[in-house]
């Protein structure tokens, strides 16, 4: 399984759910994984790795700045309790990705709401939303047999 295999996994899982859903969304001077707004408003950010490390919960920590809802993304397998305690810590929920299953095991909460920075997080919903229309032109033009998969 690579990265790739589980923000794929999640996307589709989000699509199903009826998210508005774009990958690699900028949030000020990171990268987010997989950002998606579900169909109540709610806007979440979810990072993607192959490894359930505490330096993944910080770097999920900083998306709380314009998410509703942080989660990272990893491979169904065992995380070590220092980590469990980190995501715990920073309020950072966990989504396991498992032969194409994907499933909540544990649910973010947020720890401190005046830690939400509304201007940077509308501009994250307006690249979420921008982004998501490319990846449906983009899947639409593959549908049509655009051999480049380009825009």
């Amino acid at each position: 399984m690579t990265e790739q295999d589980i923000v794929n996994a999640i996307v589709e899982w989000l699509k199903d759910k009826n998210f508005i859903v774009a990958t690699e969304v900028c949030n000020m001077s990171a990268i987010v994984d997989i950002g998606c707004i579900s169909e109540l408003g709610e806007v979440w950010a979810i990072e993607c790795k192959l490894h359930a490390m505490k330096k993944v919960i910080w770097q999920a920590h900083y998306h709380w700045l314009v998410a509703d809802k942080v989660y990272i993304g990893v491979p169904s397998r065992k995380i070590r309790k220092a980590t469990l305690c980190e995501a715990e810590k920073h309020g950072v929920g966990i989504i396991f990705v498992c032969n194409g299953e994907v499933e909540i095991v544990k649910e973010c909460n947020l720890i401190d709401d005046g830690f939400q920075f509304l201007p940077k997080k509308e501009e994250f919903v307006e690249c979420i939303k921008r982004f998501s229309k490319l990846i449906t032109r983009e899947g639409e033009m593959n549908k049509k047999g655009d051999k480049n998969g380009k825009i």
